[in-house]
């Protein structure tokens, strides 16, 4: 027997709007669930980011019955962007290109979001690349005197360098932590803490 399902987060299968989890299904997995291709994983995934970042659902129903008009009702209404869910001061600060690509991923239209799941990838990892830090800082940790050769080549070829999105490379180098007494693991912690890589050189 068919068990009827309890709450919107509950995964339906074996009726007419399709499988799924209805806050998550796209327009057409609702409708006309035949028709339904990856551009439905794509919507799925653009709602699991606005949830993401919104701490909410981009649409809500009372009833699984209601879902499909909640989400597909009005076809030319746009989805709710993720901004419109913000207060202005973090409205401010918030990605917009972010904002535009969980956008496009939820258009209800399928010839209007992204044509691939790679196109997808791309517009949120450039996202990630534009407001990335300016300054990549890496650690280069030793505890014996024969691993200091190598962590100075290290050191010189990656001191100063810049990655392929721009951000320049600074490298900290525990070497003084070494000498004169200084406390080792004190300077590991903070080196390991306040970097992005971590190169540990063990004999």
């Amino acid at each position: 027997d068919e068990k009827v399902a309890q709450g919107p987060m509950m995964t339906l299968a074996g009726r007419a709007m399709g499988a799924g989890t209805p806050p998550y299904m796209s327009p057409e997995m609702l409708t006309a669930p035949d028709t339904a291709s990856y551009p439905s994983d794509l919507w799925s995934l653009g709602v699991s980011l606005f949830e993401l970042v919104t701490a909410s659902l981009p649409f809500t129903a009372e009833s699984e019955f209601l879902w499909a008009v909640a989400i597909a009702g009005d076809m030319d209404a746009p989805s709710p962007s993720v901004l419109d869910r913000m207060d202005e001061s973090r409205r401010a600060s918030f990605d917009h290109h972010l904002a535009q690509a969980i956008g496009r991923s939820m258009e209800k239209h399928v010839d209007r979001r992204f044509a691939a799941a790679s196109d997808m990838y791309q517009a949120i990892y450039d996202c990630l690349i534009r407001r990335g830090e300016e300054v990549y800082s890496v650690f280069i940790s030793y505890r014996v005197a024969s691993e200091a050769p190598l962590a100075r080549l290290l050191f010189d070829e990656l001191n100063h360098t810049v990655t392929p999105g721009g951000h320049r490379v600074t490298v900290y180098w525990d070497a003084h932590r070494l000498v004169k007494g200084e406390d080792w693991e004190e300077g590991f912690a903070t080196g390991l803490l306040n970097s992005l890589c971590f190169f540990p050189l063990l004999s």
